[in-house]
C-alpha cells in the first residue's frame, strides 16, 4: 500500500484522474475524517480521496485502457499559466499536508519534508517554465541572445554562495 501512496505523492508514474480508480465506499467513507474533504477552488480532490485510501492497503491496476479522458482547454491541470500552476502548488501542499490526518506522528515527521521539498521543485520547475517563455518573447522583441542567460546564471550562483553561507553547508 505504501509504494503506491508514495507513487501517489511523489513518483508521477500513477496519474492521479477521476475515473481512474475504483475504491470500496466503505473504506473510502471510513477513512475520510466526517466524511468529507475540503472544497478548494479549481483545485482537485482526487489526493484528498486517493492518499487515505492508499496508505495501508492494498491496490491493484488494470493494465488496459478503460475510458477516454479529454483535456479542456479551461482546465486548471492543464493550463499553460505557469504564474498560477506555481500558485496552485501552495495549495495543493497544503491540501495533502491536511490530508494527511490518517498518519503516526512520526510518519508525518518524515513525511513532510518530502512533501515540501517536492512541491518546492514543482514550483521552481513551473517558474523555469515561465522564465523560458518570457525569455522567448524577449528574444522575439529583440532582446540580447546571451545577456539574460549570463544575468540568470549570476543570479543563481549569488543565491547558491547565500544559502551555503547561511546554511554552512
Amino acid at each position: 500500500g505504501r509504494n503506491i501512496f508514495r507513487e501517489f505523492l511523489f513518483g508521477g508514474n500513477i496519474p492521479c484522474l477521476s475515473g481512474a480508480f475504483m475504491i470500496r465506499s466503505k473504506l473510502l467513507l471510513n477513512r475520510l475524517r466526517d466524511k468529507k474533504i475540503f472544497y478548494i477552488s479549481n483545485c482537485g480532490q482526487n489526493w484528498q480521496l486517493l492518499l487515505p485510501v492508499a496508505w495501508d492497503n492494498k491496490c491493484g491496476f488494470i493494465d488496459k485502457c478503460l475510458y477516454t479522458y479529454y483535456v479542456r482547454p479551461d482546465s486548471h491541470y492543464h493550463s499553460a499559466d505557469y504564474s498560477e500552476h506555481i500558485k496552485r502548488q501552495y495549495i495543493y501542499e497544503q491540501i495533502v499536508i491536511n490530508t494527511m490526518y490518517f498518519i503516526s506522528d512520526e510518519d508525518k515527521a518524515k513525511l513532510f519534508p518530502e512533501v515540501h521539498k517536492k512541491f518546492s521543485c514543482d514550483r521552481l520547475h513551473f517558474s523555469a517554465e515561465l522564465m523560458y517563455k518570457y525569455y522567448i518573447e524577449a528574444m522575439k522583441a529583440g532582446g540580447s541572445l546571451l545577456k539574460f542567460p549570463f544575468k540568470i546564471f549570476i543570479r543563481l550562483l549569488k543565491l547558491k554562495i547565500k544559502f551555503m553561507l547561511n546554511y554552512k553547508i
